[in-house]
């Protein structure tokens, strides 16, 4: 019986990943949930019934940590840490976790662990979900078969109506409002193409972000990463408030002003797409290659991809700081969620 602590669990997407966990773990584990809300976290674990309890946690507070991992056997992150307290902990007790933070920050501070973790014989995997993991799978299926590559790119179709919590929407903004590294007089979300995406009959126009998941693959071959929504009025809107410099004050306001200006109508689709095109030469033929992956929902596939995740982790010996596409597969871990809803194609 392993005991699996979710560190963030009362959250939007926390209250998924516990549901998606249980589902693959349907009698093998018990939990512990956290919340820095003694009585948010009691009342959430109390409604879940027998095997799972609510332990304290406070990423600010390392004694908070420490006893919240006293006893357990995996770690969920779903929470952002200004340092990775909890990976540090984690490895020096043994114990394997994964983290669905998207911030290339989280990456530098936490590899800086790589050979700790080693030695420790723990795995730490960072960048859990959809995008990033999800998409660092999809790009690693494109690239297969290619001799020499010349471009990849990755293209992310967000949906308005999309159910991502207020955390995953300043999440977004604050990507979209990064500058472009390593790219003189580039700035992001100031470019623009076209890509094809699963589901819709014509490109849409997509704009380029910078993402932690470019910073790592960018010494494999040449890389751009690409977003926008699927209504062009919303694109437009968010492209004039970043020319503005006004999405940092958007970023910073309250989560109860986020809630009355961004809505979630439940009865609508929130569909979300990504794709993948690589342009280079197999067997000295200049070749394009585009996958698609249509989901039903961004965060709720994030969930299933690190449910997934954990297992794949429990089920292998994984040791050290890695992401996804150094452990897996898409293959399996599509094989793993098992969601018709979820569909990938080889596009033209």
């Amino acid at each position: 019986m392993k005991k699996i602590l979710i560190v963030g669990a009362t959250g939007t997407l926390g209250q998924l990943v516990y549901r998606d966990i249980r589902r693959l773990f349907p009698e093998d584990v018990t939990f512990a949930i956290t919340d820095y809300n003694k009585e948010r976290g009691i009342d959430f674990a109390s409604n879940k019934g027998k095997g799972t309890e609510w332990r304290y946690l406070n990423v600010m507070d390392a004694g908070s940590i420490e006893q919240a991992l006293v006893g357990v056997d995996f770690v969920v992150i779903l929470v952002k840490q200004l340092e990775p307290k909890i990976q540090e902990l984690c490895i020096e007790r043994k114990i394997p976790s994964l983290d669905v933070t998207p911030f290339y920050a989280l990456y530098t501070d936490t590899i800086k662990y790589g050979d700790y973790a080693l030695g420790q014989e723990t795995g730490v995997l960072l960048f859990s979900g959809f995008l990033p993991g999800l998409s660092g799978l999809l790009i690693q299926k494109a690239v297969a078969n290619f001799d020499k590559i010349e471009s990849v790119d990755i293209g992310f179709l967000q949906n308005k109506n999309a159910n991502v919590g207020i955390t995953g929407i300043k999440d977004m903004l604050r990507l979209i409002n990064e500058p472009i590294r390593n790219q003189e007089k580039t700035f992001s979300f100031s470019q623009t193409r076209k890509m094809s995406f699963l589901g819709h009959q014509k490109p849409k126009k997509v704009r380029n972000i910078e993402h932690a998941e470019r910073l790592l693959l960018i010494d494999k071959y040449p890389i751009s990463y690409w977003t926008g929504w699927s209504d062009n009025t919303f694109n437009t809107l968010i492209y004039i408030l970043k020319k503005a410099g006004l999405l940092p004050f958007i970023i910073k306001l309250s989560p109860n002003i986020m809630k009355k200006i961004v809505k979630h109508n439940p009865e609508n689709p929130e569909e979300a797409i990504l794709t993948v095109e690589v342009k280079g030469h197999i067997q000295n033929k200049l070749t394009i290659k585009r996958y698609s992956l249509q989901t039903f929902s961004d965060y709720q596939t994030t969930s299933l991809v690190t449910a997934a995740l954990l297992k794949i982790m429990l089920s292998k010996q994984v040791d050290g700081v890695v992401v996804p596409y150094e452990i897996t597969n898409i293959d399996e871990v599509l094989g793993l969620i098992n969601n018709k809803d979820i569909k990938l194609e080889e596009i033209e």
